[in-house]
């Protein structure tokens, strides 16, 4: 698996909204070929992180545009640039 993570920043009263949005975005997300997950966790009040994974880093490079578009017009619900990282797993563990 390949992942993207990428972190969110927003005002604290607008994150629900942000989820709303993010829901509303099912379809699209769904239609992305070798997405394999898409989620969004909150570390605090005013920040977040969308942690996806994909079936391979090919399958990741294919589907940058579309998510890059996503998260283009993710911006009303933000203060700021999306901004990321991608990799592959070093360590895990399943318990």
């Amino acid at each position: 698996m390949y992942y993207r993570m990428t972190r969110l920043h927003f005002e604290e009263d607008a994150f629900d909204g942000l989820v709303e949005w993010m829901t509303a975005q099912n379809r699209r997300l769904k239609d992305i070929d070798g997405l394999l997950t898409w989620d969004l966790a909150r570390g605090g009040a005013t920040d977040g992180m969308i942690i996806a994974s994909y079936r391979d880093q090919a399958a990741y490079e294919t589907a940058t545009s579309e998510v890059d578009s996503i998260l283009e017009e993710m911006a009303p619900h933000l203060t700021d640039r999306p901004h990321g990282h991608d990799g592959t797993v070093a360590y895990s563990l399943d318990l």
